[in-house]
């Protein structure tokens, strides 16, 4: 039998879905995006945002507020982006 396989992450994603997953609304992620600390790429005619920035905005956030912002469980929350 062949051990479950693992979805590959998604490399990109919208502005809006951007948003949703960090918890602020749309003008919140073009200001991010504006200011350099999110980074997108243009696909056609879509902007699109590195997953791996968002990840990078996230883990950059808890550490520079530890303990400020963070989850019961100790994950970061969005609270710390939207405080800036």
């Amino acid at each position: 039998m062949k051990p479950a396989e693992e979805a590959p992450q998604r490399l990109t994603v919208s502005i809006k879905h951007a948003a949703d997953l960090i918890d602020v609304n749309k003008r919140t992620m073009w200001r991010l995006i504006a200011d350099g600390r999110v980074e997108t790429i243009k696909v056609g005619r879509r902007r699109l945002v590195l997953y791996s920035s968002l990840e990078e905005l996230v883990q950059e956030n808890a550490r520079r507020e530890p303990g400020k912002g963070n989850h019961q469980d100790g994950k970061p929350s969005s609270a710390t982006i939207r405080d800036q």
